[in-house]
């Protein structure tokens, strides 16, 4: 995408950036990879403008805190966060999408309902199951897996 702030191959750290995977308001994601261990990432990089600002600085470290403590199958693990020059990064798990962008509710799904309830009501679960797991119990915003 030639809007892109960073650049197909340009580097970022230790991360040798893919392309962009999303956007949004608090910044960009890449898919990258880690130029040391090979490993697929997805790099979140903070706009810039709120990287800038103190406050919202201390938000987002505090939060990438708080997710990095969560561990479960359905949230993306964060690793540690970092400033590379002005530029704030967070390295997250990537997670490859299916084909269809579409998650499938397993065969163990409860029955007895319209297939758009039992994804919904599957989804809801894993993302309760999800938060239980958090250590202290109070996170804020947390990425999930596809499942």
């Amino acid at each position: 995408m030639s809007d892109d702030p960073l650049p197909y191959g340009a580097t970022l750290g230790a991360f040798l950036l893919e392309g962009r995977v999303g956007q949004g308001g608090m910044g960009t994601v890449y898919r990258a990879r880690n130029r040391i261990t090979g490993e697929a990432r997805a790099v979140k990089v903070v706009r810039p403008e709120h990287a800038a600002n103190d406050e919202l600085r201390a938000r987002f470290v505090r939060e990438m805190r708080l997710a990095s403590a969560v561990d479960h199958p359905n949230v993306v693990r964060v690793y540690e966060p970092s400033m590379e020059g002005d530029t704030l990064i967070l390295p997250m798990e990537f997670v490859e999408a299916s084909p269809s962008g579409r998650t499938s509710v397993p065969a163990t799904a409860p029955l007895g309902a319209s297939a758009p309830t039992r994804r919904w009501r599957w989804r809801s679960r894993s993302v309760m199951a999800s938060l239980r797991s958090t250590r202290s119990g109070s996170s804020t915003a947390t990425s999930s897996r596809p499942t």
